[in-house]
């Protein structure tokens, strides 16, 4: 973990004072102010290469640990599934960096690095599922107990079995009153 916090604040750091004076970042597009800037392109690419080394390593490093845990084999699979997810992402962003290689170097940015961003956005999106994914453990674990316990033939009656095994007639109960 510190070494993915160091090497991103080095890059960001990098990045930042890539110009001469740090205003020509976002002043120097239109050449009529002074200030030098280094090309950051290769920054991006060096970036994207560190980070899909240390995602690797993250999905890598556990699971031999993993396996020799004395947990149960559904919760194996289950961590098993959240690693599997992650290494998803970084399929992504790998996907990413060889399309940002030749799309940085454009002429057009805002068409050639549509995709880029498309990739992108699949990237942090199942980074954020695999992050809530521990959570939704319980949950999942419920709903799917619960639809294991429907039978097509009651579920039209609008009967379901429940947990002890007992059918509750939702539609029709009696209402007794005594």
């Amino acid at each position: 973990m510190a070494i993915i916090i160091l090497s991103d604040t080095a890059f960001t750091l990098s990045i930042i004072f890539s110009c001469r004076p740090v205003q020509a970042a976002y002043t120097n597009w239109d050449l009529e102010h002074p200030g030098q800037c280094v090309q950051k392109n290769p920054h991006f690419i060096a970036m994207g290469v560190v980070n899909i080394v240390l995602d690797l390593a993250v999905f890598f490093l556990p699971i031999p640990k993993l396996l020799k845990t004395q947990l149960p084999t559904k919760k194996k699979i289950g961590i098993s599934m959240t690693f599997l997810v992650g290494l998803l992402v970084t399929i992504f962003s790998i996907v990413r960096l060889a399309m940002a290689v030749p799309a940085l170097s454009t002429d057009n940015p805002s068409y050639d690095l549509v995709q880029v961003v498309a990739w992108s956005q699949f990237e942090f999106n199942f980074a954020i599922i695999c992050a809530c994914m521990p959570n939704y453990a319980g949950p999942i674990q419920r709903a799917w107990k619960w639809f294991r316990g429907l039978e097509p033939s009651k579920l039209r009656a609008g009967v379901r079995r429940t947990e002890m095994g007992r059918f509750d007639m939702e539609n029709f109960r009696l209402n007794s009153s005594t």
